[in-house]
């Protein structure tokens, strides 16, 4: 149906925003949007209604749709992959038709790059997508293992565990990186140091399975003194070992979180889902008190011996942003370097790929020679932290760029090589902030679906 131009598409009395997804789609100028009252699914552009469908019954809790909390979704280009208890689905956004739907029970599931990781009834099966096409099931060869047979708060609160010595100071390392922490009523106490104790609280335990055998996802609490706090998530196997977990440095170059408060976390066999809060970004003022405009859903996947970031989502007071794909933004840059700006143009406008061509303070090269050279690396995409001092400097994960002004929303790409002759790719560190500074790095605006543009290719040349 045709809706009048600037009129309401339609109005629901709710407290939660119903609009629950964004994305771009190919081929289209404008923005379709997907929206859902946890009812139906439709897809609006403008004010036209593309199409609509009921969601089958259980779809709707399976999506976290209708509801406040963050939707569980994968948005693929022009296709959105969601599931229903008889199923994943994927479904195209123009026309609301099924691409391809893999028939399986789900009692819940994750989606992180190219892995959709379902489980029922305790069993795992991994989901492997194969571009557009239906995508290829495995499973853990011992996956039939339950994770009713997991440690419980049960049996961790009063246990002895070994904890990650970062955390805090609660008992005596065992040259491994751990110390051996004593817990009563879900709470390891150390020695006082200027008359306050260091304590580490066990604020959540969730069974799963992981390599095929039961094990329990934990989030501490991890207090060292003074006015900071934070989270660290870890794993616990049968007799309470410790199998691993998610080091806190990889949650802190998600942006500027004085206090690290993990909340949420929803283990999905191999995968984990969490929610961070009050997350500092571009534009928002730099103190431990200061809370962060921003928040973030994050999907960590199993490695074996720990969690690794597969997918995060950021929700801004300008929309939502979610971190690209590091090998389509390495893609785009060795267009770049190579010279093919056609292939380049499809994440960048004319304006600024025209930039390469311009001169530079060192004779006979121009911008792309000097800056952008074959070769080199995007050492990952981060959602820089807020400016820190009078310097217009901002951190973005394990470094910091000095730029003359970063806005919210926008994702810093550095650029590196292990080439010492490529000075500018090779970061120097900054004594003042114990952070390599990155000359070279491209300025993104990514949309909730993970699409990107690139802004500005960014020389810093001091």
């Amino acid at each position: 149906m045709e809706l009048e131009p600037g009129a309401p598409a339609w109005s629901i009395a709710a407290e939660p925003p119903r609009r629950v997804a964004g994305m771009r789609v190919p081929g289209m100028r404008s923005t379709a949007w997907v929206i859902s009252d946890g009812g139906t699914l439709a897809g609006v552009r403008g004010g036209k209604l593309l199409w609509s469908r009921p969601l089958p019954e259980g779809a709707a809790a399976l999506n976290r749709l209708g509801g406040a909390e963050q939707p569980l979704w994968l948005a693929v280009g022009g296709t959105l992959i969601m599931a229903q208890p008889d199923g994943i689905v994927a479904i195209d956004v123009v026309d609301g038709s099924t691409v391809w739907q893999a028939s399986t029970p789900v009692d819940s599931w994750a989606a992180a790059g190219e892995q959709i990781v379902v489980v029922h009834g305790g069993q795992v099966t991994v989901l492997t997508r194969q571009g557009d096409d239906l995508p290829e099931a495995s499973a853990p060869p011992t996956a039939a293992a339950t994770a009713s047979a997991a440690p419980g708060m049960e049996d961790l609160s009063d246990a002895t565990l070994s904890v990650p010595e970062q955390c805090a100071p609660v008992g005596e390392p065992d040259g491994s990186g751990l110390v051996k922490a004593t817990f009563v009523d879900g709470v390891a106490t150390g020695q006082e140091m200027a008359g306050v104790a260091p304590t580490v609280t066990i604020s959540s335990a969730s069974p799963t399975v992981l390599d095929g055998k039961p094990a329990s996802v934990v989030t501490l609490s991890c207090y060292g003194g003074g006015n900071t706090a934070y989270s660290m998530i870890t794993v616990y196997g049968q007799d309470n070992a410790y199998l691993g977990g998610l080091e806190p440095e990889r949650i802190a170059s998600l942006g500027g979180m004085p206090d690290q408060v993990i909340t949420d976390p929803q283990p999905v066999g191999p995968a984990i889902i969490f929610s961070l809060a009050g997350v500092q970004i571009a534009g928002d003022q730099n103190c431990h008190a200061c809370r962060g405009s921003a928040s973030a859903t994050v999907t960590a996947m199993w490695s074996g011996s720990g969690y690794d970031i597969a997918d995060v989502l950021y929700q801004t007071p300008d929309g939502e942003v979610r971190m690209p794909r590091l090998k389509e933004v390495q893609a785009f840059y060795d267009a770049v370097a190579s010279g093919d700006d056609a292939t380049a143009g499809e994440h960048a406008d004319q304006a600024v790929l025209a930039s390469l061509e311009q001169s530079t303070m060192e004779p006979g090269k121009t911008k792309r020679e000097l800056g952008f050279p074959p070769g080199g690396r995007i050492k990952g995409c981060y959602m820089p932290g807020p400016q820190a001092g009078t310097m217009p400097s901002y951190p973005v994960g394990p470094g910091q760029v000095h730029s003359p002004g970063l806005q919210p929303g926008d994702v810093v790409c550095p650029v590196v090589s292990d080439d010492p002759a490529q000075s500018l790719l090779n970061p120097a560190m900054d004594a003042s902030t114990g952070r390599e500074t990155y000359l070279v790095w491209l300025k993104l605006r990514p949309d909730g679906s993970g699409s990107f543009r690139v802004t500005d290719l960014m020389i810093d040349m001091g």
